[in-house]
């Protein structure tokens, strides 16, 4: 009887790890980017996805909303233990405040994973006024540039 049941709790322990499959870690759940002038394109920002499950993990899509961009070096798995990185650009068509966000699909089981993404979109003039001000205020420049 002691055989049976120490086999069936190895066995039940076996199962359950495979069972876990591929599981998404994200180094960042949200990305805030800064004002950036309408018609242009920001930096990037990354973000790391990290496979800690047992399996590996195979990936559909990573779509961004419309006024960001991302590129990945993702490709289309992402073995157990592995990283990639997602990087996100801010490319706002309209002023004001934008949100959106990247969308990541896959095989794990709380497919799909979200980014949110927020940033504010302001015509060149704005920038430039944000300057002036800055000057007439003699304001220092170490964090603007």
């Amino acid at each position: 009887m002691k055989i049976i049941r120490s086999l069936a709790l190895q066995a039940l322990c076996c199962a359950t790890m495979l069972a876990q499959g591929p599981v998404v870690t994200l180094s960042a759940h949200s990305l805030t980017f800064a004002n950036q002038v309408i018609g242009t394109t920001s930096g990037s920002q990354s973000v790391t996805l990290t496979n800690s499950g047992t399996s590996v993990l195979s990936i559909s899509s990573i779509v961004p909303s419309a006024g960001f961009g991302e590129t990945n070096n993702c490709g289309s798995s992402v073995p157990n233990g592995g990283q990639c990185s997602i990087n996100v650009t801010f490319s706002p068509t309209t002023t004001g405040p934008i949100s959106g966000s990247v969308t990541i699909t896959d095989n794990a089981v709380e497919s799909p994973q979200v980014i949110s993404l927020s940033g504010t979109g302001i015509r060149g003039i704005d920038q430039i006024q944000h300057i002036v001000f800055m000057v007439k205020e003699n304001r220092s420049f170490d964090n603007y540039f």
